[in-house]
């Protein structure tokens, strides 16, 4: 076992199932979303999660949000600075698995596309947005900044200096790269 932590992720696994139904001519999809994290720990380790959908989406779910620990190991939950929900436990030695699911109710359709907006040099952007673009410590950006860089540096601007382009790249790569299994 290595007791670093999540370096032990089994499966990111997300099902999708759809169910189709046109209340007063909208089409509404059920999509079932889900997780199983397993993470090994020589001794026992404090954990920090954040697995929950986000609140922006609360009144989408379909019934509850399931997020539970195996062993069974209490999970406190809390708002962080930014309101997302976040969890903490303990994972006992020996590691730990945490299981999500739930249904969400969405439209289906896809992102709003909008080729015109532009990207802002940083020394231009608002101070409120600054925070949004420092370091985590939950991700080792050190090395996620080679590999954005080979991956999205080379775009270029759209039309009239729109960051549509390398935004779009982002989203099209970031999609390929999570597994999805629909479930009929």
């Amino acid at each position: 076992m290595r007791p670093i932590l999540f370096s032990a992720i089994r499966q990111i696994v997300v099902k999708f199932a759809w169910h189709w139904r046109r209340p007063k001519s909208v089409v509404v999809m059920e999509i079932k979303v889900g997780f199983e994290i397993a993470h090994a720990a020589v001794q026992s380790t404090p954990m920090a999660i954040m697995l929950s959908i986000h609140p922006s989406r609360f009144a989408d779910i379909v019934g509850t949000e399931s997020i539970v620990a195996e062993p069974n190991v209490p999970i406190g939950f809390y708002r962080d600075s930014f309101g997302n929900v976040c969890g903490r436990l303990v994972a006992p030695a020996g590691g730990v698995t945490l299981r999500g699911s739930a249904l969400v109710r969405d439209s289906g359709l896809p992102d709003v596309v909008v080729p015109a907006a532009q990207q802002i040099p940083i020394d231009q952007l608002p101070n409120e947005c600054l925070l949004y673009l420092m370091a985590s410590r939950y991700c080792e950006t050190d090395k996620l900044t080679e590999i954005a860089w080979s991956l999205f540096g080379h775009t270029r601007p759209g039309p009239a200096g729109s960051g549509w382009p390398r935004s779009a790249r982002l989203c099209t790569t970031t999609s390929r790269s999570v597994t999805s299994t629909p479930i009929i």
